[in-house]
């Protein structure tokens, strides 16, 4: 997965942020994930030849886990070129006065309750019945609530330190 998010961001990053990528920086994230990918077939080959009696069962699995990977690949891979992108424009606040600035904080904020309404949204539609007859938390294991929990507490650890960042480089501008 990381080395596919290192040639998804080096794309989007081209895309977005018109970046420029040397042949060689290209030639060697191919490289990179050519060979990865050649470990893994390897590996997923070896494990077929072992699993000829449990032939198709788990091949619905593998799209749907093949899916999400692309998709986190993709989202990761965005969220860090966008968030690249706010840090190095600079907003102008000349010309109107009523264009409001917002800091990279604040932004963090409005995408993560986004982000709750969004995926609160998806899983009442999808899984409504479920939530309601078994609840919200239903095999909500000590594992993944320690994974939860490591989440935001990193999450709320980066935005901490991303505010302390704005609010230093507030005052280094104001005082020279």
């Amino acid at each position: 997965m990381v080395q596919g998010n290192l040639i998804v961001t080096a794309g989007i990053s081209y895309v977005v942020m018109r970046k420029t990528i040397k042949f060689i920086q290209g030639l060697s994230l191919l490289l990179l994930m050519t060979g990865v990918i050649l470990c893994n077939l390897q590996n997923l080959l070896s494990q077929r030849d072992e699993d000829d009696d449990a032939q198709g069962v788990g091949s619905a699995d593998a799209v749907k886990g093949i899916s999400a990977t692309i998709g986190i690949v993709l989202c990761s891979s965005f969220a860090g070129v966008y968030t690249e992108k706010i840090l190095k424009t600079q907003r102008s606040t000349t010309g109107s006065t009523s264009k409001i600035c917002y800091s990279l904080p604040y932004l963090q904020v409005q995408l993560a309750m986004m982000t709750l309404a969004t995926t609160g949204a998806y899983a009442m539609v999808t899984e409504y019945s479920e939530i309601v007859e078994l609840g919200l938390l239903h095999n909500f294991t000590y594992g993944a609530f320690l994974s939860t929990f490591s989440t935001a507490t990193t999450g709320l650890t980066v935005a901490a330190g991303t505010l302390c960042f704005w609010s230093l480089r507030v005052r280094v501008t104001v005082n020279v």
